[in-house]
């Protein structure tokens, strides 16, 4: 399928001004264009690029900064697609529509067959909730923009919660909501999704308790029962405790760190500090992490320093076997000298 083979948006190409349409061409191509810009765009067929891969967000990045935020509402509106949200969430939402034609004009159909009140919508999502599988859940037709999402879509975006305590709750619901509300998801499924994000004693403690009918009443579970509160000392006593483990890498050690310090208010230079002193090395070696002015550099510096740990390793066991060749030709010496 191809823009001109939707009736609305063939309309919309052919007689819509000439900065509109510049605006589109822009986001389509990647560049302003000519005279040739609308039979260019009616012969657009969709990106190659699926949601979510590589190429689908080095776009959006791209998107982001070549466009402005009344251009991208301009070009929703010229495509038929919903424009509320964020600059992020519009940019997400035209690049999803435009990977598949198909979506895009059945979303531009139901727009013009909609009418329903609110309780035929609601009807539909009890209907909707009954016959969730437990592969895939398609999402009810509402006025917004709203393409097929499984669970595998969200799972891959959001680490399951499990109630661990280095875990922080509030962060993970912070994260679903951005994920589910980018997509405009009904609060049925913000339900169903919530609850099937959780695994280990978080999806114990939620299956022991009754009549958690909504996203919100899970989401107040779940705060009450795995929220962490601690007092300064507390948390800076735990960093302080926190050492690098043999089986993690740095990046992980650090970012462990920085998630501990989501339960209260850690400064910056304060997590590096932790960071350094947590590292099982020489003062010596462990100088380039110093004197860091924020975190990026720091994340930088602990790459380099990782490579070098991992080059002085491979040259320690070397070194080794040189010191023992010698031990052992100074003791042969030596016995020689006394016999």
């Amino acid at each position: 399928m191809k823009l001109i083979d939707i009736p609305e948006l063939k309309a919309v190409i052919a007689s819509e001004r000439t900065s509109k349409i510049r605006c589109l061409h822009k986001l389509l191509f990647d560049f302003d264009g000519d005279r040739q810009n609308r039979s260019r765009i009616k012969e657009f067929s969709g990106f190659e690029f699926q949601p979510n891969d590589k190429d689908f967000n080095e776009k959006a990045k791209l998107i982001e900064e070549k466009l402005s935020l009344n251009e991208l509402i301009t070009i929703s509106n010229l495509l038929l697609i919903n424009n509320e949200g964020t600059k992020k969430e519009i940019v997400l939402r035209l690049l999803t529509y435009l990977c598949d034609l198909d979506i895009l004009n059945q979303n531009i159909i139901r727009e013009n067959d909609s009418g329903s009140d609110s309780e035929n919508e609601n009807e539909q999502n009890r209907k909707s909730y009954e016959n969730l599988s437990e592969e895939s859940v398609q999402l009810p037709v509402h006025n917004v923009y709203q393409p097929n999402i499984s669970f595998n879509d969200i799972e891959s975006i959001i680490m399951p919660f499990d109630g661990d305590s280095h875990q922080s709750i509030e962060k993970w619901i912070e994260l679903f909501e951005d994920v589910v509300n980018m997509f405009n998801l009904s609060d049925l499924h913000k339900l169903v999704f919530g609850k099937r994000s959780l695994k280990g004693k978080a999806k114990l403690y939620i299956q022991s308790e009754t009549g958690v009918n909504s996203w919100g009443k899970l989401k107040n579970l779940l705060l009450s029962e795995f929220g962490y509160s601690c007092n300064s000392a507390e948390l800076h006593e735990m960093l302080s405790k926190r050492k690098l483990k043999d089986d993690e890498s740095l990046e992980e050690y650090f970012l462990k760190m920085k998630q501990l310090c989501t339960r209260g208010n850690v400064e910056d230079a304060a997590l590096m500090h932790y960071v350094i002193n947590g590292i099982p090395d020489s003062v010596i070696r462990k100088s380039i992490l110093y004197g860091c002015q924020n975190l990026s550099e720091f994340k930088q510096k602990l790459r380099v320093y990782e490579k070098m740990r991992f080059d002085y390793d491979k040259v320690k066991p070397n070194k080794l076997k040189i010191e023992l060749k010698l031990r052992k030709s100074k003791i042969k010496i030596n016995s020689r000298i006394l016999n």
